[in-house]
Protein backbone atom coordinates (compact mmCIF):
# COMPACT_ATOMS: atom_id res chain seq x y z
CA UNK A 1 0.00 0.00 0.00
CA UNK A 2 1.51 3.29 -0.81
CA UNK A 3 1.72 6.46 1.54
CA UNK A 4 1.17 4.42 3.98
CA UNK A 5 2.08 6.11 7.58
CA UNK A 6 2.09 3.50 10.27
CA UNK A 7 3.92 -0.15 10.72
CA UNK A 8 3.57 -2.66 12.52
CA UNK A 9 3.92 -6.72 13.06
CA UNK A 10 0.96 -8.79 13.50
CA UNK A 11 1.08 -12.40 13.22
CA UNK A 12 3.66 -13.00 11.19
CA UNK A 13 2.20 -10.19 8.49
CA UNK A 14 3.49 -7.27 8.03
CA UNK A 15 0.58 -4.28 8.82
CA UNK A 16 0.13 -0.75 7.37
CA UNK A 17 -2.64 1.65 7.98
CA UNK A 18 -3.13 5.20 7.73
CA UNK A 19 -2.92 5.51 3.94
CA UNK A 20 -3.86 9.07 2.54
CA UNK A 21 -6.46 7.86 0.36
CA UNK A 22 -8.24 5.54 3.03
CA UNK A 23 -7.05 6.21 6.63
CA UNK A 24 -9.58 4.08 8.16
CA UNK A 25 -8.61 1.16 6.51
CA UNK A 26 -5.77 -1.61 7.19
CA UNK A 27 -3.54 -3.49 5.03
CA UNK A 28 -1.72 -7.26 6.17
CA UNK A 29 0.92 -9.04 3.73
CA UNK A 30 1.35 -12.40 2.98
CA UNK A 31 1.98 -14.16 6.40
CA UNK A 32 5.65 -14.48 6.02
CA UNK A 33 5.92 -12.62 3.10
CA UNK A 34 5.89 -9.37 3.76
CA UNK A 35 6.71 -8.01 -0.10
CA UNK A 36 3.54 -10.30 -1.02
CA UNK A 37 0.28 -8.02 -1.06
CA UNK A 38 -1.77 -9.95 -3.50
CA UNK A 39 -5.31 -9.50 -2.24
CA UNK A 40 -6.82 -11.76 -4.78
CA UNK A 41 -4.23 -14.41 -5.53
CA UNK A 42 -5.18 -17.41 -8.20
CA UNK A 43 -5.25 -19.87 -5.51
CA UNK A 44 -6.81 -18.27 -2.07
CA UNK A 45 -5.90 -19.10 0.99
CA UNK A 46 -6.04 -17.96 4.64
CA UNK A 47 -2.65 -16.92 4.61
CA UNK A 48 -2.63 -14.31 1.63
CA UNK A 49 -2.36 -10.85 2.07
CA UNK A 50 -5.79 -8.52 3.39
CA UNK A 51 -7.32 -5.48 3.59
CA UNK A 52 -10.04 -3.98 6.35
CA UNK A 53 -12.13 -3.48 2.66
CA UNK A 54 -11.35 -7.24 1.44
CA UNK A 55 -12.60 -9.42 5.01
CA UNK A 56 -15.80 -9.77 6.72
CA UNK A 57 -14.38 -8.06 9.56
CA UNK A 58 -14.48 -4.58 8.27
CA UNK A 59 -11.95 -1.85 8.27
CA UNK A 60 -11.82 0.51 11.21
CA UNK A 61 -15.10 2.95 11.42
CA UNK A 62 -12.48 5.51 13.15
CA UNK A 63 -9.14 7.24 11.36
CA UNK A 64 -6.68 4.76 12.24
CA UNK A 65 -3.97 6.81 15.08
CA UNK A 66 -1.88 3.79 16.32
CA UNK A 67 -1.27 0.04 15.58
CA UNK A 68 -0.62 -1.96 18.98
CA UNK A 69 -0.11 -5.35 19.12
CA UNK A 70 -0.55 -6.47 22.17
CA UNK A 71 0.61 -10.13 21.05
CA UNK A 72 0.14 -13.13 18.84
CA UNK A 73 -4.10 -12.96 18.85
CA UNK A 74 -4.55 -9.28 20.00
CA UNK A 75 -3.94 -5.87 18.31
CA UNK A 76 -5.33 -3.04 19.32
CA UNK A 77 -6.21 0.00 16.67
CA UNK A 78 -6.10 3.56 18.62
CA UNK A 79 -8.52 6.03 16.79
CA UNK A 80 -9.08 9.46 17.05
CA UNK A 81 -11.81 8.78 19.32
CA UNK A 82 -12.39 5.36 20.01
CA UNK A 83 -10.01 2.09 20.70
CA UNK A 84 -10.97 -1.25 18.88
CA UNK A 85 -9.49 -4.67 19.15
CA UNK A 86 -8.68 -6.77 16.84
CA UNK A 87 -8.99 -10.77 17.84
CA UNK A 88 -7.11 -13.12 15.65
CA UNK A 89 -6.74 -13.18 11.78
CA UNK A 90 -9.63 -11.43 10.26
CA UNK A 91 -8.72 -13.61 6.95
CA UNK A 92 -9.60 -16.90 9.13
CA UNK A 93 -12.49 -15.68 11.34
CA UNK A 94 -11.17 -12.84 13.28
CA UNK A 95 -13.05 -10.33 14.54
CA UNK A 96 -12.91 -6.14 15.47
CA UNK A 97 -14.80 -5.04 18.31
CA UNK A 98 -14.84 -1.67 20.04
CA UNK A 99 -13.56 -1.08 23.78
CA UNK A 100 -14.59 2.43 24.16
CA UNK A 101 -15.95 5.51 22.19
CA UNK A 102 -14.84 8.13 24.56
CA UNK A 103 -11.41 7.73 24.29
CA UNK A 104 -8.91 7.62 21.65
CA UNK A 105 -5.09 7.25 21.00
CA UNK A 106 -2.58 9.93 19.77
CA UNK A 107 -1.11 9.75 15.89
CA UNK A 108 1.82 8.21 15.83
CA UNK A 109 4.40 5.61 18.96
CA UNK A 110 2.06 7.77 21.87
CA UNK A 111 1.76 4.91 23.46
CA UNK A 112 4.11 2.22 25.18
CA UNK A 113 3.68 -1.11 27.11
CA UNK A 114 4.63 -1.39 31.02
CA UNK A 115 6.15 -4.58 32.27
CA UNK A 116 2.69 -5.63 33.89
CA UNK A 117 1.11 -5.92 30.52
CA UNK A 118 -0.56 -2.41 30.98
CA UNK A 119 -1.05 0.09 27.92
CA UNK A 120 0.02 3.82 28.38
CA UNK A 121 -1.41 6.54 26.40
CA UNK A 122 -1.99 9.96 24.71
CA UNK A 123 -5.15 10.71 23.72
CA UNK A 124 -5.16 12.99 21.06
CA UNK A 125 -6.13 16.11 23.74
CA UNK A 126 -3.32 15.71 25.94
CA UNK A 127 -4.49 13.61 28.16
CA UNK A 128 -2.21 10.80 29.80
CA UNK A 129 -3.92 7.23 30.32
CA UNK A 130 -3.24 3.70 31.46
CA UNK A 131 -5.51 0.98 30.07
CA UNK A 132 -4.92 -2.99 32.38
CA UNK A 133 -5.03 -5.93 30.66
CA UNK A 134 -9.05 -6.52 30.06
CA UNK A 135 -9.86 -3.63 31.43
CA UNK A 136 -11.00 0.17 30.72
CA UNK A 137 -9.09 3.44 29.97
CA UNK A 138 -8.39 5.03 33.37
CA UNK A 139 -6.93 8.32 33.71
CA UNK A 140 -3.52 8.51 34.65
CA UNK A 141 -2.65 13.14 34.70
CA UNK A 142 -3.66 15.03 37.40
CA UNK A 143 -4.71 18.58 37.06
CA UNK A 144 -1.41 20.13 37.30
CA UNK A 145 0.14 18.10 34.12
CA UNK A 146 -3.33 18.02 32.11
CA UNK A 147 -3.01 21.53 32.30
CA UNK A 148 0.80 21.87 30.55
CA UNK A 149 0.04 19.09 28.54
CA UNK A 150 -3.28 19.57 26.58
CA UNK A 151 -1.98 23.69 25.78
CA UNK A 152 0.34 21.27 23.75
CA UNK A 153 -0.15 21.42 19.54
CA UNK A 154 -0.37 17.86 18.51
CA UNK A 155 0.23 19.05 14.94
CA UNK A 156 3.61 20.80 16.12
CA UNK A 157 5.08 18.28 18.38
CA UNK A 158 4.88 14.49 18.53
CA UNK A 159 4.43 12.24 21.51
CA UNK A 160 6.82 9.76 21.75
CA UNK A 161 6.65 7.45 25.00
CA UNK A 162 9.23 4.99 26.68
CA UNK A 163 8.16 2.64 29.41
CA UNK A 164 11.69 2.23 31.93
CA UNK A 165 12.15 -0.56 34.00
CA UNK A 166 15.22 0.94 35.43
CA UNK A 167 13.41 3.45 36.43
CA UNK A 168 9.79 1.98 36.96
CA UNK A 169 8.29 4.90 35.78
CA UNK A 170 7.15 6.48 32.00
CA UNK A 171 8.84 8.99 29.88
CA UNK A 172 6.69 10.98 27.80
CA UNK A 173 8.67 12.87 25.20
CA UNK A 174 6.84 15.66 22.92
CA UNK A 175 9.53 16.21 20.04
CA UNK A 176 9.17 19.23 17.86
CA UNK A 177 7.71 17.74 14.55
CA UNK A 178 9.90 20.42 12.56
CA UNK A 179 13.84 20.72 13.89
CA UNK A 180 15.82 23.82 12.73
CA UNK A 181 19.25 24.27 14.14
CA UNK A 182 17.93 22.75 17.20
CA UNK A 183 15.87 25.96 18.08
CA UNK A 184 12.94 24.19 18.76
CA UNK A 185 12.91 22.33 22.23
CA UNK A 186 11.08 19.43 23.50
CA UNK A 187 8.93 18.93 26.54
CA UNK A 188 9.75 16.05 28.44
CA UNK A 189 8.11 14.78 31.40
CA UNK A 190 8.43 11.67 33.63
CA UNK A 191 5.49 9.63 35.68
CA UNK A 192 7.04 7.97 38.44
CA UNK A 193 5.54 4.80 39.41
CA UNK A 194 5.86 4.17 43.25
CA UNK A 195 4.52 7.17 44.10
CA UNK A 196 2.07 8.01 41.11
CA UNK A 197 4.09 11.89 40.65
CA UNK A 198 4.44 13.69 37.70
CA UNK A 199 7.66 15.30 37.23
CA UNK A 200 9.13 17.86 34.18
CA UNK A 201 12.72 16.75 33.12
CA UNK A 202 14.67 18.90 30.85
CA UNK A 203 17.93 18.63 29.11
CA UNK A 204 20.95 20.57 28.07
CA UNK A 205 20.21 22.79 26.35
CA UNK A 206 23.22 22.00 23.51
CA UNK A 207 22.02 18.99 23.87
CA UNK A 208 17.84 18.26 23.43
CA UNK A 209 16.60 15.34 22.02
CA UNK A 210 15.11 15.03 18.27
CA UNK A 211 14.34 11.24 18.97
CA UNK A 212 14.66 8.50 21.34
CA UNK A 213 14.49 5.06 21.58
CA UNK A 214 14.26 2.34 24.51
CA UNK A 215 16.79 -0.30 24.08
CA UNK A 216 16.36 -3.54 26.60
CA UNK A 217 19.49 -5.66 26.61
CA UNK A 218 20.49 -8.50 28.81
CA UNK A 219 22.79 -6.76 30.86
CA UNK A 220 21.90 -3.63 33.27
CA UNK A 221 24.14 -1.30 31.38
CA UNK A 222 22.54 -2.52 28.21
CA UNK A 223 19.35 -1.30 29.35
CA UNK A 224 19.01 2.50 28.50
CA UNK A 225 16.87 5.04 26.72
CA UNK A 226 18.92 6.74 23.67
CA UNK A 227 18.32 10.32 22.44
CA UNK A 228 19.76 12.08 19.15
CA UNK A 229 19.99 15.62 18.52
CA UNK A 230 19.79 17.80 15.54
CA UNK A 231 23.34 16.85 15.30
CA UNK A 232 22.59 13.24 14.98
CA UNK A 233 24.78 12.53 18.22
CA UNK A 234 23.61 9.86 20.28
CA UNK A 235 23.50 10.56 24.27
CA UNK A 236 22.20 8.05 27.01
CA UNK A 237 19.80 8.98 29.82
CA UNK A 238 21.36 7.83 33.23
CA UNK A 239 19.23 8.22 36.14
CA UNK A 240 22.37 8.04 38.63
CA UNK A 241 24.34 11.12 37.27
CA UNK A 242 24.31 14.46 38.88
CA UNK A 243 25.54 16.41 36.13
CA UNK A 244 24.45 16.89 32.88
CA UNK A 245 27.93 17.55 31.13
CA UNK A 246 29.23 20.97 32.63
CA UNK A 247 26.21 21.78 34.31
CA UNK A 248 24.39 20.55 37.52
CA UNK A 249 21.10 19.13 37.24
CA UNK A 250 18.40 20.50 38.62
CA UNK A 251 15.81 18.90 40.81
CA UNK A 252 12.53 20.37 42.26
CA UNK A 253 9.27 19.05 43.82
CA UNK A 254 6.21 21.12 44.27
CA UNK A 255 3.91 20.04 47.16
CA UNK A 256 0.01 21.16 46.88
CA UNK A 257 -0.58 22.00 50.66
CA UNK A 258 -3.94 24.07 50.84
CA UNK A 259 -6.55 24.76 47.98
CA UNK A 260 -9.25 26.97 49.23
CA UNK A 261 -12.13 26.28 46.88
CA UNK A 262 -14.50 29.40 48.51
CA UNK A 263 -11.58 32.02 47.08
CA UNK A 264 -14.09 34.87 47.47
CA UNK A 265 -14.97 34.35 51.30
CA UNK A 266 -11.84 33.11 52.73
CA UNK A 267 -8.35 32.03 52.34
CA UNK A 268 -5.76 29.67 54.02
CA UNK A 269 -2.05 31.05 56.03
CA UNK A 270 1.19 28.50 56.80
CA UNK A 271 2.35 29.25 60.06
CA UNK A 272 4.89 26.90 61.04
CA UNK A 273 6.83 24.14 58.24
CA UNK A 274 9.02 21.13 60.02
CA UNK A 275 11.10 18.77 58.02
CA UNK A 276 12.91 15.16 58.47
CA UNK A 277 15.09 15.08 55.62
CA UNK A 278 16.83 11.82 54.51
CA UNK A 279 20.35 11.15 55.90
CA UNK A 280 22.26 11.96 51.84
CA UNK A 281 20.85 14.99 51.75
CA UNK A 282 23.55 17.48 51.79
CA UNK A 283 21.43 20.51 51.67
CA UNK A 284 18.54 21.74 49.68
CA UNK A 285 16.24 25.09 49.49
CA UNK A 286 12.47 24.84 51.09
CA UNK A 287 9.78 27.91 50.12
CA UNK A 288 6.51 28.34 49.82
CA UNK A 289 4.71 29.82 47.07
CA UNK A 290 1.33 30.48 46.30
CA UNK A 291 -1.44 30.68 42.92
CA UNK A 292 -4.61 32.90 43.15
CA UNK A 293 -6.41 30.68 40.72
CA UNK A 294 -4.69 26.30 40.12
CA UNK A 295 -3.63 27.39 36.36
CA UNK A 296 -1.81 30.76 37.21
CA UNK A 297 2.10 31.02 37.83
CA UNK A 298 3.58 30.13 41.17
CA UNK A 299 4.42 33.34 43.11
CA UNK A 300 7.02 33.05 45.45
CA UNK A 301 5.62 33.52 48.86
CA UNK A 302 6.80 36.58 51.21
CA UNK A 303 9.06 34.14 53.39
CA UNK A 304 12.74 33.77 52.31
CA UNK A 305 13.80 30.04 51.28
CA UNK A 306 15.19 28.26 53.93
CA UNK A 307 18.41 26.25 53.19
CA UNK A 308 18.08 22.78 55.20
CA UNK A 309 20.08 19.21 55.83
CA UNK A 310 20.04 15.97 56.75
CA UNK A 311 17.99 14.95 59.92
CA UNK A 312 15.12 17.05 61.84
CA UNK A 313 14.61 20.27 61.68
CA UNK A 314 12.99 22.92 63.96
CA UNK A 315 10.23 25.11 63.21
CA UNK A 316 11.26 26.88 60.09
CA UNK A 317 10.56 30.32 59.71
CA UNK A 318 8.42 30.04 56.30
CA UNK A 319 4.86 32.53 56.17
CA UNK A 320 2.11 32.59 53.16
CA UNK A 321 -0.97 33.12 53.19
CA UNK A 322 -3.99 32.35 49.72
CA UNK A 323 -5.82 30.75 48.05
CA UNK A 324 -3.93 28.06 46.48
CA UNK A 325 -0.43 27.12 48.48
CA UNK A 326 2.07 25.10 47.64
CA UNK A 327 5.59 23.77 49.20
CA UNK A 328 9.05 23.66 46.65
CA UNK A 329 11.74 21.52 47.79
CA UNK A 330 15.11 22.28 45.40
CA UNK A 331 18.54 20.90 45.25
CA UNK A 332 20.86 23.72 46.63
CA UNK A 333 24.35 22.17 46.31
CA UNK A 334 26.40 21.22 42.86
CA UNK A 335 25.66 17.81 43.58
CA UNK A 336 22.35 18.41 44.69
CA UNK A 337 21.61 14.61 46.10
CA UNK A 338 18.30 15.55 48.84
CA UNK A 339 15.39 13.16 49.87
CA UNK A 340 12.68 13.75 51.98
CA UNK A 341 11.39 11.38 54.57
CA UNK A 342 8.88 13.77 56.27
CA UNK A 343 6.72 16.90 56.29
CA UNK A 344 4.82 18.61 58.62
CA UNK A 345 2.95 22.19 57.75
CA UNK A 346 0.54 24.05 60.60
CA UNK A 347 -1.97 25.37 58.55
CA UNK A 348 -4.99 27.45 59.21
CA UNK A 349 -8.23 29.39 57.79
CA UNK A 350 -7.40 33.01 57.79
CA UNK A 351 -10.75 34.22 58.03
CA UNK A 352 -13.24 36.39 55.80
CA UNK A 353 -11.50 38.07 53.19
CA UNK A 354 -12.54 41.73 52.53
CA UNK A 355 -14.03 43.44 49.60
CA UNK A 356 -11.94 46.75 49.10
Amino acid sequence: PPRGKLIASYRGRLVIARTPDDPHNYYMSRIGEPEDWEYFPVFPSISQALAGTTVRAGKSPDVVNALIPYNDDLMLLGGDHSILRMTGDPASGGQIDTITTSVGIAYGKSWCMGPDGALYFMSPVGRMYIMEPGGMPQELSNAHIDHRLRSVDLNLYAPHLIYSQLQNGLHVFLLPREVLNGAASPLCFFWERDTAAWWVDSYHEDRTPCSVVGIDGMRPDDRAILTSDHLGRLFRIHPDKNRDFDKKIQSHVVIPIAEQQDTELTSTKITGVYTVMGADTEDASIALQQRNDITDEADPAQSTPTVVGPGRSDKLGLRAKGNFLELKIANESETGYWSVEELRVDVAQSGRRRND
